[in-house]
């Protein structure tokens, strides 16, 4: 037997005399398995087809809530009926009766009758999906970080796809908003995981580029959402059923082809395990890969350790705050996610209320949004993270700031009148939204850098919590302050620059590796070999 000393560690590996078996790490053998080649193009591919009909979802609620056109009835002059608002004077006169047209579109508000006393049902539905969201997103994400990341990933995409489909067939407004509840749970742990694991499969170069594109595939599905909205005539049936349900459940079966992450199985010591999905990732890339043995399964000292199950140190959200590395990292993500979302869905909501045509309006911001993804490709591979993540808040605060110069005089206050005051705010909410979508194609990627494997499910779990609480507070400010002196934009631009701030402490993570574990553990790691090596030196010595 020849032993052959391993450059990374100080225990010898012993191998067989023909030399047959080779002592890597995790990176290196995903490196010769294929880190970015046909796998990993197959994970972003379906992983991007994903994401455009989930845009749809999510993009797509402006139209599913679409108010129907409504015509009132006095009760003076029963039968004669003639054109009206359901706004807040109309619904309080007793004299009138509001009822939607017969030919307007069959949007959830004219099914469920989700106007006058019923209007804070849709908030109510719309915040639930948030909130349970947030709710999935911390639970599932600890879980990912226990007992891998496909099994989650899987299941969430997949009760998505199910409960989608199945809400399309309601008829009580009460079981939709819990099956729509349900499907923000799933839609919002999917989200959360899917760049995971695509970051923990590939290169540093493919990680990079195929998250932004996932995002440009984002965008195109939300451009789409006007369209298929105006095709189906906002019949949210059939938007439910065959535009988003259906295709969720033909794609739930890509996950045949999709593995566990080999970076979680290796941390986790599941070492078998993590052989054998490398293998299978060599096999879908044409590879073969040579006999090997974890350099990670070394630190114990034992050739053999590869068939031990020690799944390895157990970590919770309270070790986010607990060890320094990875302290500010959490609160300043939380921070920047949490603005993200709070300025993404505040531009949304604002859209809707514009007035003027909002198929135009939701087409305009896409665009806006789709310029921003493509602009980013180029800037995430040649600019280090925190000068992006700095400039794009500015600029999305000094565009919301404009809104200070942008008043609609009264005679353009009807929905629709049109003024040069309405479209100069769609251009300025579509520049807003322009500026928060780089920092929103970048943050997944630069969570993914910011935490180390073994807390990299819990810091992207918790950071994505507190994005949903900023997803649902901005529709309340918006509407708070619609109609008030106060632009809804000037909060948005107070936490973009605010945002902006936050970022200056954070860490550079451009061009570095992804880490496994915690910078503390690392230390303590180098010391325990250090003392070892110290011991045996000593005992050398005391031979002679």
């Amino acid at each position: 037997m020849a032993e052959v000393a391993d450059t990374s560690n100080t225990t010898p590996l012993v191998l067989a005399a023909d030399g047959s078996t080779v002592a890597l790490s995790a990176d290196e053998v995903l490196n010769l398995a294929g880190d970015q080649n046909k796998y990993q193009i197959r994970m972003f591919v379906f992983f991007a087809l994903q994401w455009a009909v989930i845009a749809v979802v999510l993009m797509g609620q402006p139209f599913l809530f679409k108010p129907p056109a409504f015509e009132c009835e006095a009760s003076s002059a029963p039968g004669i009926k003639f054109p009206c608002e359901a706004n807040v004077d109309n619904c309080k006169n007793s004299s009138l009766t509001i009822t939607p047209r017969a030919d307007s579109p069959d949007t959830l508000v004219k099914t469920f009758d989700l106007y006058c006393d019923r209007v804070s049902y849709i908030t109510i539905v719309q915040s639930c999906f948030f909130v349970c969201g947030s709710i999935g997103i911390i639970i599932f994400s600890y879980l990912a970080d226990q007992i891998g990341r496909f099994v989650i990933l899987c299941g969430s995409f997949t009760l998505t796809a199910f409960m989608m489909f199945i809400a399309s067939f309601m008829t009580n407004y009460a079981i939709f908003g819990v099956l729509l509840a349900i499907c923000g749970v799933g839609i919002n742990v999917y989200v959360t995981l899917c760049f995971i694991a695509l970051a923990e499969s590939s290169s540093e170069f493919f990680r990079q580029i195929s998250n932004l594109l996932v995002l440009i595939c984002w965008a195109l599905g939300e451009m789409l959402a006007a369209p298929l909205a105006y095709a189906a005539d906002s019949d949210w049936r059939l938007l439910c059923r065959y535009c988003v349900g259906l295709p969720l459940l033909v794609m739930a079966l890509f996950y045949i082809w999709i593995y566990e992450s080999p970076k979680f199985l290796v941390i986790r010591k599941r070492y078998p395990q993590a052989k054998a999905v490398l293998k299978k990732i060599a096999a879908a890339n044409g590879r073969e890969l040579p006999e090997f043995i974890f350099k990670e399964s070394l630190n114990t000292g034992s050739a053999t350790v590869e068939t031990q199950n020690d799944k390895g140190p157990q970590y919770g959200y309270g070790d986010l705050f607990r060890y320094k590395s990875v302290r500010y990292s959490t609160i300043g993500g939380s921070f920047m996610f949490f603005t993200i979302y709070f300025v993404y869905y505040g531009t949304t909501f604002a859209l809707t209320s514009l007035g003027g045509n909002i198929y135009v309006n939701v087409l305009v911001a896409s665009g806006a949004e789709l310029l921003a993804y493509i602009v980013t490709v180029p800037i995430a591979t040649k600019l280090s993270r925190r000068v992006t993540f700095i400039a794009s808040f500015a600029l999305s605060g000094v565009f919301a700031f404009s809104f200070f110069f942008l008043n609609i005089p009264d005679e353009c206050n009807s929905a629709e009148a049109t003024c040069i005051q309405k479209t100069l705010q769609t251009v300025f909410i579509s520049l807003i939204r322009f500026g928060i979508s780089i920092p929103f194609a970048l943050i997944y990627l630069y969570l993914n850098e910011l935490f180390p494997t073994v807390v990299r499910s819990l810091g992207n779990g918790f950071c994505q919590m507190m994005s949903r609480i900023g997803s649902v507070l901005s529709p309340v400010v918006t509407g708070v302050l619609t109609g008030t002196s106060i632009s809804p934009m000037i909060p948005l631009g107070i936490m973009a620059l605010l945002a902006s701030v936050v970022v200056i402490p954070m860490k550079e993570t451009f061009g570095l590796p992804l880490a496994d574990e915690l910078e503390e553990n690392v230390a303590k790691g180098k010391e325990s070999r250090t003392s070892d090596e110290d011991v045996n030196s000593s005992n050398s010595s005391a031979h002679y």
